[in-house]
This record gives C-alpha cells, sequence and structure tokens, in this order.
C-alpha cells in the first residue's frame, strides 16, 4: 500500500518534471505523451518498489509508529 502511494507520487512528479520542459519536439504529439505516460508509470513503480525515494518505508514507519 505504501509503495502504490511511492509510486503515484513519482508519476506525479515526472508527470510535473515534463510539462516544464522548455518546449515541444519535432515528433511530440498525442500518441508521443501517451506512451510517456505509460512509461512514466512503469518507471515509477519500479522505483516505488526498489525504494528508491524511501517514501514507502517512512510512510510504513509512521503508520505502525501510531499503532503504539
Amino acid at each position: 500500500m505504501a509503495a502504490d502511494f511511492e509510486a503515484i507520487f513519482v508519476r506525479q512528479m515526472l508527470k510535473t518534471m515534463r510539462t516544464s520542459s522548455l518546449g515541444e519536439g519535432l515528433f511530440d504529439g498525442q500518441g508521443t505523451e501517451q506512451f510517456r505516460d505509460m512509461q512514466d508509470a512503469k518507471v515509477a513503480e519500479s522505483m516505488a518498489q526498489k525504494g528508491v525515494f524511501g517514501i514507502a518505508q517512512l510512510l510504513a514507519r509512521h503508520v505502525e509508529n501510531q499503532d503504539d
């Protein structure tokens, strides 16, 4: 559950980074945008599973401490 949250967080972060780019490329279009969204989703899931940012671990620890 916490890893899912981390994946969503990372995906939103990647999406925000892409929208702040300096401009569209020569081949950018709706298909390219859809592919990038899918690619970002997979990258975010992979990063969350590996614990790259550690957000899931922090959330899990926080929830465990709330139960005490």
